[in-house]
């Protein structure tokens, strides 16, 4: 039982072995096949059934690329985001929620403060102390994250600090521009879609029995309507 535990603990936790820009890359090519995947469609030149493939394929699953199991694999819809986006938007929230979907990445991630330079150094003694990974695998982590966040413009290694990077905030998605409609009355939009002059909203306070509210009425709002 005792040396169970110890092949359990001298394992290093689990981490993409590859980047995030080669994850898509191997991804993008392998869509061409359609969405529905086999490991030669994802092995490309190399063998299915080496131990490089195995890992590379685990970093899809990391990522959140790909799903399912063995033989049986399918694109995620988070991956069609990212090789077809509807807009660069989209594609650029979905390489941050690919980047912070490993659970080791998203757990360093968000505790790390943002915004604040941190040492390359000290970053590896993190991942060690904190995080499970054995000091054999920390210099492959630290390139992997480092590379990976800024692909998704999350981590930014400034050339004139050598030895630190800094973590960006996690935004909120941003939805598509081109489905937000500011003016939520349609009244207000015209039939070729532009907004009408005389239509265009304004903000009117009305009096309540218990208080005052403010509704949105056309720009020609006369004392008639009022009354």
């Amino acid at each position: 039982a005792d040396l169970n535990k110890l092949e359990k603990t001298s394992r290093s936790a689990r981490f993409p072995s590859i980047t995030l820009d080669y994850a898509v890359k191997v991804i993008s090519e392998a869509r061409k096949f359609g969405k529905i995947l086999t490991d030669s469609h994802i092995a490309g030149e190399d063998s299915a059934k080496s131990g490089a493939y195995l890992r590379k394929k685990a970093s899809l699953g990391y990522y959140g690329l790909i799903s399912g199991r063995g033989n049986d694999l399918a694109v995620t819809e988070l991956a069609e985001k990212i090789i077809y986006p509807k807009t660069e938007q989209e594609k650029q929230d979905s390489l941050k929620k690919a980047f912070t979907n490993p659970e080791l990445f998203k757990r360093l991630f968000d505790s790390i403060e943002k915004g604040i330079p941190i040492g390359i150094e000290r970053l590896g003694s993190l991942v060690i102390r904190e995080h499970g990974v054995l000091p054999s695998a920390k210099e492959h982590f630290i390139s992997t994250f480092i590379k990976s966040g800024n692909y998704a413009g999350l981590v930014e290694y400034n050339d004139k600090r050598k030895g630190e990077i800094v973590l960006k905030k996690l935004d909120q998605p941003q939805e598509d521009p081109v489905t937000q409609n500011p003016f939520p009355f349609s009244t207000f939009i015209g039939g070729d879609g532009t907004i009408k002059e005389d239509l265009a909203p304004q903000s009117v306070e009305i009096s309540l029995s218990n208080g005052s509210g403010k509704i949105s009425v056309p720009a020609k709002f006369s004392n008639q309507d009022a009354d």
